[in-house]
């Protein structure tokens, strides 16, 4: 659960003082522009200390341990990637620890790497990319859910990933989750420059609201 460790940190640290513009959010991330029209209580993020080159070393089990010196091991997918990232992009800004009632989006705009191409085979616009670039999150969805399934005292977690049409393409969805849980929701699709969107988000077990809620209340141009 490190990746939603991560968001709920900032959640804490930022979403109780950040701006609300009404029912329509605005932010760019890497030249596009993502609309989100969101649930109440959901605001855009401090966007300009949050907006930074996609770091592949936030997606991993040693991301919490930098400061005690170990090493960083970036997941295998999200070093196929390079662009930019805005953590925290959108945030529900009413933080209860007690009820859960927390969530967070992180859009990513990214660009897979020659090196990558090379080593796979794909062309960029191979829609078997988005797999690739949903599992820069999903890898550790799965093995969370895996690892909670295993053990019979943990609530069961629904883990699911399939191809939809998003955006007006192709687009590769994650969810995870279960009943009183928090939710986690990924999704990959093409934009019109040929990069790839991938967003997250995060919501609460009280919240009323699921990751595909939130991800289809957004659009970009």
């Amino acid at each position: 659960m490190y990746i939603r460790r991560l968001v709920l940190v900032l959640v804490v640290l930022i979403g109780l003082t950040l701006p609300a513009l009404g029912d329509e959010y605005k932010i760019n991330v890497g030249g596009h522009t993502f609309t989100a029209n969101l649930p109440s209580g959901w605001t855009v993020g401090d966007t300009p200390n949050r907006i930074i080159p996609f770091n592949p070393a936030r997606f991993t089990d040693d991301t919490f341990d930098e400061t005690n010196g170990e090493t960083i091991k970036p997941s295998v997918e999200a070093t196929y990637f390079t662009g930019t990232m805005a953590i925290g992009a959108f945030m529900y800004d009413i933080y209860n620890e007690e009820s859960d009632n927390t969530g967070g989006v992180t859009i990513n705009v990214i660009r897979p790497t020659q090196e990558h191409l090379d080593a796979s085979g794909l062309k960029a616009n191979d829609p078997k990319i988005l797999i690739d670039a949903a599992a820069i999150y999903s890898d550790e969805m799965q093995n969370s859910a895996n690892a909670q399934n295993a053990d019979p005292t943990e609530p069961h977690v629904d883990y699911s990933e399939k191809d939809i049409t998003f955006n007006g393409g192709t687009a590769h969805i994650v969810e995870d989750g279960g009943k009183d849980q928090p939710h986690m929701g990924v999704i990959a699709f093409f934009l019109n420059d040929g990069s790839i969107a991938v967003i997250e988000a995060d919501t609460g077990s009280s919240m009323g609201s699921t990751p595909w809620d939130i991800i289809n209340g957004i659009s970009v141009a």
